[in-house]
């Protein structure tokens, strides 16, 4: 789940975050930035391949076997 709380206020979701969510919203705006500075200095790539490149960062830990970004 997101998290515990959930209250639905003039069109605003809010609620109180589960422990695996804080360290993605603490870590959004670095990631963020990493992903427009990406996406703006390769004009040719898709958002997609961007993404791609700023979610290796996001891993703890490399897979064995990491197969074919989707």
């Amino acid at each position: 789940t997101l998290g515990q709380n959930l209250t639905l206020k003039d069109q605003k979701l809010s609620l109180t975050p589960s422990k695996w969510l804080v360290p993605i919203a603490e870590n959004y705006p670095a990631i963020e930035a990493e992903y427009l500075r990406r996406a703006r200095t390769n004009k040719n790539a898709s958002s997609t391949e961007a993404l791609a490149s700023v979610s290796d960062s996001w891993r703890a830990s490399r897979d064995s076997n990491p197969g074919h970004p989707a």
